[in-house]
């Protein structure tokens, strides 16, 4: 069978009588419009990653926050003398002049124990007995 370019018209013809393009040109934006919304710069994938983004930065300001907190709490107790005594003898292993210090082996080995030198260097009229 011979084709002509009168049956080649005739077969189109009857193919798009048989298929509306409206149908076509609307399926074919729909699906544009929708890899758009999508995949886009604005779609629904960046917007899931900018809602987990937004998440992490508020769960990580609620962290700073409660540790600004603590460092205010610790400011505000560093103001008492009291606390401040306790705090530079135990950190530092400071005495007064006059007291006698007893040290007793730590069974985990985990707690800083003062030396007799720095007994000495820190208070000289006091040596650490």
């Amino acid at each position: 069978m011979k084709l002509s370019w009168s049956r080649v018209t005739s077969l189109f013809q009857a193919w798009r009588d048989w298929i509306n393009p409206i149908p076509l040109i609307a399926l074919a934006l729909i699906l544009l419009f929708g890899g758009l919304m999508i995949f886009g710069d604005e779609g629904l994938l960046t917007l899931r990653r900018l809602t987990q983004t937004r998440h992490q930065l508020l769960k990580k300001e609620q962290e700073l926050t409660h540790r600004l907190d603590r460092l205010h709490t610790e400011t505000d107790r560093l103001q008492d003398p009291e606390y401040l005594e306790s705090l530079v003898r135990k950190e530092f292993g400071y005495v007064k002049p006059g007291e006698t210090v007893y040290q007793f082996p730590d069974p985990t080995g985990t707690a800083p124990q003062p030396t007799e030198e720095a007994s000495d260097e820190q208070h000289p009229e006091h040596h650490g007995k």
